[in-house]
């Protein structure tokens, strides 16, 4: 993300969550003046940041399903930018941009290019409901119970 910033200085770029600016600097010099470090939020400053965020960045090495940035869609994120995994093309197909993590300066998409994608946004957040997934998981208790 500190790579990102640096790349797009007119861009402001957020972190929540554990962390903090000496981390930052010691992994990569002085801190972009276009980063704020929040700390954790409350769960309501939380989905108020990912409901006006322009793009929510997810350049994760480890992350199995990645629910975060379904979060931030959820919330009203215009577009997410995670990690190019299998999984997360598994989970986000045409709904996500892509980044390799460790890009020393990824391009960010325009506003327009996320725009473009709203319509398979909606698809990905109609198919990812709790009760959706709860259906799915009893179809798959029953299965599993008749081949008993």
């Amino acid at each position: 993300v500190l790579r990102a910033a640096r790349a797009n200085p007119s861009v402001w770029f957020v972190i929540a969550g554990k962390g903090n600016t000496a981390e930052a600097q010691a992994a990569g010099g002085a801190l972009p003046e276009n980063v704020l470090f929040t700390g954790y939020l409350t769960d309501g400053a939380a989905k108020a940041m990912m409901a006006e965020c322009r793009l929510f960045l997810f350049p994760t090495l480890y992350e199995g399903f990645g629910l975060p940035p379904l979060e931030a869609l959820a919330c009203g994120a215009k577009g997410v930018m995670v990690s190019d995994t299998p999984c997360m093309r598994e989970v986000y197909g045409n709904a996500a941009f892509y980044c390799d993590p460790a890009d020393a300066a990824p391009t960010l998409p325009t506003e327009e290019q996320s725009m473009a994608k709203r319509a398979s946004v909606r698809a990905l957040l109609d198919g990812r409901t709790w009760k959706s997934s709860a259906g799915q998981l009893v179809e798959e208790i029953q299965k599993k119970h008749l081949a008993l």
